[in-house]
């Protein structure tokens, strides 16, 4: 073997070698960044006696960062509107003792994928889903879920929870773009049709 021919088996080795080194770290970065934001999220408190963060849902939202917990204290919360744009997570101490409500316009808006609700019951009007949407332990009254965006198919997760006095339960104004997968959930007094236009429909356990 010619000396030249020897340096270049030598540096192919040690390329490889400098190569899998690579994606080693920088696996090891990501799984260190999404450990790093795990840990530093944020758990906000929202109570309107004062003894929270905040006194709105608007203003927790405002103070969140991606992956915090928005926490309800008991109340009455009437707020409408929220653009939610990055991932959070709105976790309400008991679904009865915590009321989100508006009567003319859409509650919050998901434009995030991975945003949760947990434990509150709304009423009035609607709540926008646009990205993916987690439900669980929540009471719609009077309210539905809907996409009204051609170019978007959100999924929805929905758990535990009751729809009832709506017009409908879930919406796609478009058809054939929102998914939606139900678990033990109760439909009650819905005037029109529980599900309108949905993309793919999947249920179990509900009444």
């Amino acid at each position: 073997m010619k000396l030249w021919q020897g340096w270049w088996l030598w540096n192919d080795k040690n390329s490889t070698i400098y190569k899998f080194e690579g994606e080693r770290k920088m696996k090891q970065l990501i799984i260190i960044t999404l450990f790093a934001s795990i840990i530093f999220a944020d758990t906000i408190i929202v109570d309107q006696s004062g003894n929270g963060d905040y006194y709105t849902i608007q203003e927790a939202y405002n103070a969140s960062s991606t992956g915090d917990t928005i926490f309800l204290n008991a109340g009455v919360y009437i707020e409408n509107d929220i653009s939610v744009t990055h991932e959070v997570h709105f976790v309400g101490i008991e679904k009865n003792s915590v009321l989100w409500t508006h009567e003319s316009n859409e509650l919050f808006g998901n434009y995030s994928d991975g945003t949760s609700i947990r434990e509150i019951t709304f009423s009035g009007n609607y709540i926008f889903c646009r990205d993916d949407l987690y439900v669980y332990d929540c009471i719609f009254n009077n309210t539905y879920i809907r996409n009204t965006q051609s170019s978007y198919a959100p999924e929805l997760n929905i758990r535990n929870s009751v729809f009832m006095g709506c017009s409908y339960a879930i919406k796609d104004d478009y058809g054939s773009q929102l998914d939606a997968n139900i678990y033990n959930t109760i439909f009650r007094d819905i005037s029109q049709q529980v599900f309108y236009n949905l993309g793919s429909l999947t249920v179990m356990n509900n009444i």
